[in-house]
């Protein structure tokens, strides 16, 4: 799996990407193993898609007033082989309006 690691930055309209290096079962993506939040912890609710190797967080609403986010993926999302990722994977990234 290809991790964004801390110091990450996306604009607040932008969708979080996360990129596995193995085809992975798209039941084992979902909200509940998937996580994202605020700075002061609250889940945030987001849409996500999973195609070609890609998941796609896409936050409803968008980041706008979070300026630091926290993502925690569950030890449970595993590849079409039934592999799991092993143990929790957690980063944090900023949000930050860019100019237009």
């Amino acid at each position: 799996m290809n991790l964004h690691r801390d110091g990450l930055i996306l604009a607040t309209n932008e969708s979080l990407v996360v990129e596995f290096l193995n085809e992975m079962n798209a039941q084992t993506i979902s909200t509940a193993n998937f996580r994202l939040s605020n700075a002061a912890g609250n889940l945030m609710i987001a849409e996500i898609s999973y195609n070609n190797n890609i998941a796609i967080f896409t936050p409803q609403p968008q980041f706008e007033g979070y300026s630091k986010c926290l993502v925690k993926v569950d030890a449970s999302v595993s590849d079409i082989s039934g592999n799991s990722i092993g143990a929790e994977n957690e980063w944090e990234f900023k949000a930050k309006n860019r100019p237009t």
